[in-house]
């Protein structure tokens, strides 16, 4: 009996005593937890969320998987270096950051120990490259399990704070020296890295006369996101997600530069534009690209502000997108996310390397056909408001853009693909100028400056000056022919005049310039680069200038 009574007792404290030791709860599992915004951080007013990471594979836990591999590139030796002797600025070293992973797990399998660094313009942080692992999985979900699109099935390699160390011996042009911060992120297809490694070797063979391989160290499919000057892309999911959708619709695909009679067209590619803008909107519910990163630098895009064909066209892909965006998100209000990114996704994936704007609306248009019910006219409807039907505002009434939001760009000469722009690139705009009656001459003003990828390397090896001329004629648009020759028929041809800080003046005056309507279309003849421009025109009153440039030949 007394034994019974000593079970009895042991059994009823046996709980409380296992509740202290062996009944413990167990440890959370903490395996691939971390912490990062899931929009950025205007958005998530800087508050993190905790999240788990996918599809880690590498065998020490780096951030690598079969959809994405995650690198940084640190401030410090071990990166791509050059060396060259450049005349008059002498000796450039030009180094890239060291290309690495610097991630790994904690001791418990966690990330929660990569935090927001104290100071968000770190240009090694980790933070940047835990967002991007998570933001690339994330994105590659959803065109796989939503659109059923496996075309991205693959270990996408994307970088982030990339930056490049410049120093210059004689640095009389006050060019950038130090590491190099650039408000910048993209896609590029592996092809265009060889393509950009010859056009470098090109150009260090023309201006230096140094024949030597380049030899980058990018060579596949990658996205890019630099070390901004005043913050860090990578923080932004929505840029995350528009780089992405750049890689989706590929280099097959709205990559190209358009031409025909009326030269060059960029509609191409800011249908690229367009669609990675929508997807990234789209995916977030939110019609405002990037608050974070383009927001804060003035540049953010917002898809519910209307915007048409022609007066929305200034020649630079991503503001003539806006013409396409927004009707698209107008499409999504109207039939909701999920058919809305259905007909879009679908017709984007019959899109060529040179459709344009009508093109994609036809697709488009074509696939709400086949929704239950149909939506075809309703998305017509909506294309024929943006002016999207039948669109080519390269042919537009002059208006000075000295003043106004928006600048206009002019192609590089070697960044159009077309042999015969090799000497002068036409711009994508052609304008239409009312002479009034009685004006002897006019008087053209610009303020210009060289953009794009090429600009920068054009500025140490001589050739990232700014150049201009005006075609003009006075009897219709100008006609260009390619085949089999390189043709074009403006009346004249006239140099711009460099007046210093990039401005440039010409008055036109001559027998051509009558009372009526004439076609004005700039003209880049700087090289390599692409050029970024205000202008206005004034009519002067008074005696014309006394050497005329734009005649005609008259009838004897």
């Amino acid at each position: 009996m007394r034994w019974a009574w000593l079970v009895m007792v042991m059994a009823l404290m046996a709980p409380a005593c296992l509740s202290d030791s062996l009944l413990d709860d167990p440890e959370p599992d903490l395996t691939n937890q971390a912490n990062l915004f899931p929009h950025n951080p205007e958005k998530d007013e800087w508050d993190i969320t905790t999240v788990v990471l996918k599809n880690i594979d590498h065998p020490e836990g780096k951030l690598s998987g079969p959809y994405v591999q995650a690198f940084n590139c640190l401030n410090e030796d071990g990166g791509w270096t050059r060396e060259y002797e450049v005349p008059l600025l002498g000796l450039v070293h030009a180094q890239l950051c060291n290309i690495t992973q610097t991630i790994v797990p904690d001791e418990d399998g966690s990330y929660l120990s990569v935090a927001l660094p104290e100071d968000i313009m770190d240009p090694d942080d980790s933070f940047a490259e835990l967002m991007m692992f998570y933001h690339v999985n994330f994105i590659h979900d959803y065109y796989k399990d939503i659109h059923g699109y496996d075309g991205m099935d693959f270990p996408l390699e994307s970088y982030v704070n990339l930056m490049i160390y410049l120093d210059v011996e004689n640095n009389f042009m006050e060019l950038p020296e130090g590491w190099v911060s650039i408000d910048n992120a993209m896609f590029m297809p592996g092809e265009g890295w060889a393509e950009l490694e010859a056009v470098g070797e090109i150009l260090l063979k023309e201006y230096l006369g140094i024949d030597e391989k380049l030899d980058l160290p990018f060579k596949n499919d990658s996205i890019f996101f630099m070390q901004g000057e005043s913050l860090d892309f990578a923080y932004d999911a929505d840029v995350i997600y528009h780089e992405y959708t750049h890689a989706v619709v590929s280099g097959d695909r709205l990559f190209g530069t358009r031409i025909d009679e009326h030269g060059p067209d960029a509609a191409p590619r800011a249908m690229n534009e367009a669609v990675a803008d929508y997807f990234a909107c789209s995916v977030m519910g939110d019609p405002v690209m990037a608050e974070f990163a383009l927001v804060n630098l003035g540049a953010g895009r917002d898809l519910t502000e209307f915007a048409e064909c022609p007066a929305g066209y200034h020649g630079e892909e991503h503001i003539d997108g806006l013409m396409y965006s927004t009707a698209l998100w107008e499409i999504r209000e109207a039939l909701g996310p999920t058919d809305a990114d259905a007909i879009i996704f679908n017709a984007l994936l019959t899109f060529v390397e040179t459709t344009g704007f009508h093109e994609g609306a036809q697709a488009t248009i074509a696939e709400a056909a086949l929704l239950e019910p149909p939506q075809d006219e309703a998305v017509q409807a909506i294309f024929e408001a943006h002016g999207l039907l039948g669109c080519d505002g390269r042919m537009r009434s002059w208006k000075n853009n000295n003043g106004t939001r928006f600048p206009e760009f002019l192609p590089g000469t070697q960044t159009t693909g077309v042999a015969g722009f090799s000497d002068g690139a036409p711009g994508y705009i052609q304008h239409t100028l009312e002479v009034p009656k009685g004006a002897k001459s006019f008087h053209l003003e610009v303020g210009a400056e060289s953009a794009g990828a090429l600009a920068l390397l054009g500025d140490f090896l001589g050739g990232g000056e700014v150049s201009l001329a005006i075609a003009l004629k006075h009897d219709g648009a100008i006609n260009y022919e390619y085949d089999p020759d390189y043709l074009h028929d403006e009346t004249a041809l006239i140099p711009l005049t460099e007046l210093g800080n990039g401005l440039f003046a010409v008055d036109v005056s001559g027998n051509c310039l009558t009372a009526g309507t004439h076609t004005l279309q700039f003209v880049n003849l700087s090289g390599d680069s692409g050029i970024v421009f205000r202008a206005m025109i004034s009519f002067p009153k008074g005696a014309a200038p006394e050497k005329a440039n734009y005649s005609c030949q008259v009838a004897q």
